[in-house]
């Protein structure tokens, strides 16, 4: 005898049930250009540190180039060209790329402080001139008590590290890092914080 469980009409009992008792859909709050330049001045000054200079390029590159945070985290430096008035990166992989060809972004230089191309060329001037062209571009830091903060020659850093380091950087500009998206207000286009540059 079959279960009573397995009727279509509890089914359906079972389905209204969870629609008429599931929490409302709360919507998410942009993270506008002007927020970014905000963030941009207040961290990006020459005195900044190579973590805040760090969560820059993974901040503005994201932003502009519509990436997720662990595209963000593979590119390396030789996926990266720059030329006079825009750079192009190379992505091996990324989500919809459904052939797995590879993704080649341009991303303008805009000549402002929250210049994506102005803050990609800070970060790869200040990597080890040891620094293989098969290595990320986004390294951990390295302290020691015999020379000053540096990147590690090869080392990046983990997916965790760097989301955790992003909520705790944008903190201080949003009442509620959980409630954030990073919006492309030009391009229409949205990644989601609790998946930026994190995938969704």
């Amino acid at each position: 005898m079959d279960s009573p469980t397995k009727h279509p009409l509890d089914k359906g009992v079972v389905e209204g049930a969870r629609r008429k008792l599931a929490r409302p859909v709360q919507p998410k709050q942009p993270l506008k250009h002007d927020s970014i330049a905000e963030i941009t001045l207040t961290l990006g000054s020459a005195s900044a540190s190579l973590a805040d200079i760090r969560f820059l390029f993974i901040l503005l590159v994201g932003y502009a180039g519509v990436f997720r945070i662990s595209e963000v985290l593979s590119i390396r430096v030789r996926d990266v060209t720059i030329f006079d008035d825009f750079m192009k990166v190379y992505l091996i992989k990324r989500k919809n790329d459904q052939y797995r060809d590879g993704h080649v972004s341009v991303i303008a230089r805009s000549r402002k402080p929250s210049c994506p191309v102005g803050i990609t060329e800070r970060m790869l001037s200040l990597l080890p001139d040891s620094s293989g062209y098969n290595y990320p571009i986004v390294r951990r830091t390295v302290n020691s008590r015999h020379s000053k903060e540096r990147f590690h020659e090869s080392w990046g850093i983990s997916y965790s590290t760097a989301y955790a380091s992003f909520k705790s950087y944008i903190s201080p500009f949003v009442s509620d890092t959980s409630m954030v998206h990073i919006v492309l207000e030009l391009a229409a286009l949205t990644i989601r914080v609790s998946g930026l540059l994190i995938p969704q």
